[in-house]
Parts: C-alpha cells; sequence; structure tokens
C-alpha cells in the first residue's frame, strides 16, 4: 500500500509541475509526509460559509485539492510524456489521465503513446500490426514490455 501511495504522489508531482518544453517523464521520489495543518479547524471556529452548505463545500475543497490539469495545459503534457523508467501499465496510468481531459483524436492519441514509449519497446511493436484503438496499443506495449524483460 505504501508503494501505491508513493506512485500516486509521483504522478500528482508530474500532474501539477509546470509546463516547458522538456520531455516528461516520471520521477523516482519518496511521498511527502503529511503535514498536520490546523486549515480546517481555524475556518471552523471562524465560521466560514462553506461549513455549513454542502455546494459551498464542494466548491471549496475543489479549489484547494484539485490540481488536475486540463485543456491546453494536459494537450502540452501529454505531448512530452515520456515513459522514462517507469512501467508501460505505469505510463499508459498517467497518459490516460491527461488524455481525458485532452479533444484529441483516436489516431493522434495512438501517434503519442507509441511516440513516448522506450526505444526498445517501440522497435518491438514497429514489427506488429498496430490496433485500431489505443487500449489494444497500449495491451500490445505491455506484453512487449513482459516479454523484453
Amino acid at each position: 500500500m505504501a508503494e501505491l501511495s508513493g506512485r500516486f504522489h509521483e504522478l500528482q508531482d508530474v500532474m501539477s509541475s509546470p509546463t516547458s518544453g522538456a520531455p516528461l517523464s516520471l520521477p523516482q521520489c519518496e511521498p511527502e509526509p503529511h503535514a498536520n495543518n490546523p486549515w480546517g479547524t481555524a475556518v471552523w471556529d471562524a465560521g466560514a460559509s462553506f461549513c455549513t452548505d454542502f455546494e459551498e463545500f464542494r466548491a471549496e475543497m475543489t479549489k484547494l485539492f484539485d490540481r488536475s490539469v486540463k485543456g491546453d495545459e494536459a494537450a502540452s503534457k501529454l505531448a512530452r510524456l515520456r515513459q522514462g523508467s517507469c512501467s508501460v501499465t505505469e505510463y499508459a496510468i498517467l497518459f490516460k489521465t491527461l488524455a481525458a481531459s485532452c479533444d484529441w483524436k483516436e489516431g493522434a492519441l495512438r501517434a503519442m503513446f507509441r511516440e513516448g514509449l522506450n526505444f526498445d519497446i517501440q522497435d518491438e511493436i514497429a514489427t506488429h500490426d498496430l490496433s485500431q484503438d489505443l487500449e489494444g496499443l497500449i495491451n500490445l506495449a505491455t506484453r512487449v514490455e513482459s516479454r523484453l524483460r
């Protein structure tokens, strides 16, 4: 469970990093320790309006904790994303997370996914008939990776 939590934090860090021209790769880092933050107590004691209205509460929580990227920022990150040292499965999860916020067509998504794979996997995939959908390409890349390891 700790390893999964660590991977989740790595993905959050990648998704919240500023956009630049450099390729994105999943970093190898330790999860940040949870800080003891008295924010909730302070706003409750102050009688903030969102403490009594669910819709306001939800909006406030989204504002505070939603670090997802959307639109052009997601597209930029998706275009720069590379597999790096992570598994195809981990790369696919982050790729699909970013792709969900873009309005790219299936063909463009397949091309970008293939471009972001490590070269040894790209070379092996080139010898196969490519699937007509992203899921099929992800499955093929996963099988190739397991055979290469």
